[in-house]
């Protein structure tokens, strides 16, 4: 399979957290290394489809990881989390670069 995804967000936008950092103070409360990639984004930044994907949840409550959704792709999932806002809209498909929050 040739997967190609694109960037979340903007590229002038920084990793802030990698996937599989294990500092003790993660481990500790998480109970493993991270799982994802963060980005260093000021609230309200868009935040885009990595490719198309129909939105199978929605959490539009934000509680301490903030709101977050997932797609459902070909090839799996993509998980997006620590959101502001959600505009992608739950059972919908969203496009390959299109805004879902």
């Amino acid at each position: 399979m040739n997967l190609r995804i694109s960037r979340p967000v903007d590229e002038r936008f920084a990793i802030s957290f990698e996937y599989g950092e294990a500092p003790a103070w993660y481990v500790k409360v998480m109970g493993g290394p991270h799982n994802g990639l963060d980005f260093a984004c000021p609230i309200g930044t868009p935040v885009l489809a990595c490719d198309e994907g129909k939105v199978t949840f929605a959490d539009d409550i934000p509680d301490s990881d903030g709101k977050g959704l997932i797609l459902s792709h070909e090839w799996g999932i993509s998980l997006y989390w620590h959101l502001n806002s959600i505009i992608a809209t739950l059972g919908n498909v969203a496009e390959k670069g299109a805004p879902i929050s």
